[in-house]
C-alpha cells in the first residue's frame, strides 16, 4: 500500500517518489494526508480516507505532539480506524470538526465500547 509520510515542520507530507498508484490502492478508499496546520501548533488537518493501513499515519501523529486533529476533510472510515480513533484519550487528543457523519459513527462505537 502507498503510504504517506507525516511532516512535523510546515512541509506538505509527500508520498515517496519510488511509490506507484495502482488500481488496487484507489480501490481501497484512495489516500491520506495529515498536515500541520499553521500558526496552531500541536493542531494537525486531516484529509482523505482513513482506511487500512492508513490509521497508522493518524497514530504517527499523536505520537509526534499533535493534540488536535481536525477531521472536516475526512472523506472515508473503515471500521479499524474508527476503533481507533474512538479509543483516543480525549486528554491526548482531540478530534475536531468531525463530519456528521462520522460524529454519529464514533459515538455509536464509543457507546458499545469500542464494538
Amino acid at each position: 500500500m502507498t503510504k504517506l509520510r507525516w511532516c512535523s515542520s510546515g512541509a506538505t507530507p509527500q508520498r515517496p517518489k519510488s511509490a506507484g498508484l495502482d488500481s488496487k490502492t484507489e480501490g481501497r478508499g484512495g489516500h491520506l494526508m495529515i498536515s500541520p496546520i499553521p500558526g496552531a501548533p500541536g493542531r494537525a488537518q486531516v484529509i482523505g480516507s482513513l482506511t487500512g493501513d492508513s490509521v497508522q499515519l493518524l497514530l504517527d501523529a499523536v505520537r509526534g505532539g499533535v493534540a488536535e486533529l481536525d477531521l472536516s476533510e475526512v472523506n472515508q472510515v473503515d471500521h479499524h480506524a474508527l476503533r481507533v480513533m474512538a479509543m483516543l484519550s480525549p486528554q491526548r487528543c482531540t478530534l475536531l470538526n468531525c463530519p456528521r457523519w462520522l460524529e454519529l459513527w464514533l459515538a455509536r462505537i464509543r457507546a458499545n465500547g469500542g464494538d
